[in-house]
């Protein structure tokens, strides 16, 4: 049975998170590495990823040591988790979400995802401001050329979640952590050649990164807002608004041929509640999404679901 994941995507105002103005954007999943116990896309798009020195933790996924990285060398107390080539990286826009867990902080320079393994075109990691005494989260693009210090300090206590969102005909990222927007940075990454990859390290002056990660995904865009497979069901829905306003609430406007069931997962499959929809167009409202980022899901077994990707800001 396949899935059809959506994620509708704020594309927001320049440095106005506030206003929460929104473009709608679909994205489809294509890959998707659990990291739970294997390395394999769950979505069979692309090749296995590459893990050195990386164990697997179960439902904690595979933990990076933390230690120097560069000059394309790995030693003892360091990891190399990487991919092959993705092709979807290399369009016009796209979409890359992952879960973490910081292990210790050392005043040291770590990447927590890079784009690009000879050249960083890309890459979100922690770094530290002797001057402040602080540790904080960076953001670089093309190797550093384009640089943003995102508010707010690390947290080693608690999983998050990051999405990141490119679009090279705006000339604009995204960055979402744990469900809110933190910055918009703008600049085009540089054409990358055959060099669309993502790693856990800069392969540069750096350390690697320090930590668990689980739940790797990336998106391509889909210029057809309503796309079906094979096997999904015959209709549509709609979700408003997206991101979830400050009262929690979310219209759903469906229209379906026949009884399909509404679920609401996390990104790493929790299911928050399900509820059955009757045929025909149907206007519910729901006033239990939980905060941050989840997948809203409509269909049954027997033809399969469409879903879409809510941020619910903290």
């Amino acid at each position: 049975m396949k899935f059809l994941h959506y994620l509708i995507l704020s594309i927001l105002i320049p440095g106005v998170f506030a206003d929460l103005h929104a473009q709608m954007v679909p994205l489809t999943e294509v890959v998707h590495f659990p990291l739970i116990n294997t390395l394999e896309d769950s979505l069979d798009h692309v090749d296995d990823l590459i893990a050195e020195n990386a164990p697997f933790s179960g439902v904690d996924g595979i933990y990076s040591y933390g230690g120097f990285s560069g000059y394309n060398q790995t030693s003892y107390d360091t990891s190399l988790i990487r991919s092959l080539t993705i092709p979807e990286l290399a369009d016009t826009s796209f979409g890359i979400s992952l879960e973490f867990k910081l292990d210790t902080l050392d005043r040291q320079i770590h990447p927590i995802i890079v784009l690009g393994l000879s050249y960083r075109y890309l890459s979100f990691g922690t770094g530290y401001d002797q001057f402040k005494d602080k540790d904080y989260y960076y953001i670089n693009l093309n190797n550093g050329s384009i640089a943003s210090i995102v508010s707010g300090s690390p947290d080693v206590t608690m999983w998050h979640q990051l999405f990141i969102y490119h679009s090279r005909t705006r000339a604009m990222t995204w960055f979402y952590l744990d469900g809110s927007p933190v910055d918009t940075v703008p600049g085009t990454l540089e054409d990358g050649g055959f060099d669309y990859n993502l790693s856990n390290s800069d392969f540069g002056g750096a350390f690697a990164y320090r930590g668990l990660w689980r739940h790797l995904r990336v998106y391509k865009a889909d210029v057809v807002s309503s796309r079906f497979q094979d096997n999904a069901p015959s209709g549509t829905f709609t979700v408003s608004p997206n991101p979830v306003g400050v009262h929690g609430m979310v219209r759903i406007h469906s229209n379906f041929d026949g009884p399909v069931s509404m679920e609401c997962f996390s990104l790493n499959g929790v299911k928050y509640f399900e509820r059955s929809i009757r045929p025909g167009t149907k206007a519910l409202e729901i006033y239990d999404i939980p905060k941050g980022i989840c997948i809203l899901r409509l269909g049954n077994d027997q033809e399969g679901y469409l879903s879409r990707l809510i941020v619910y800001p903290y």
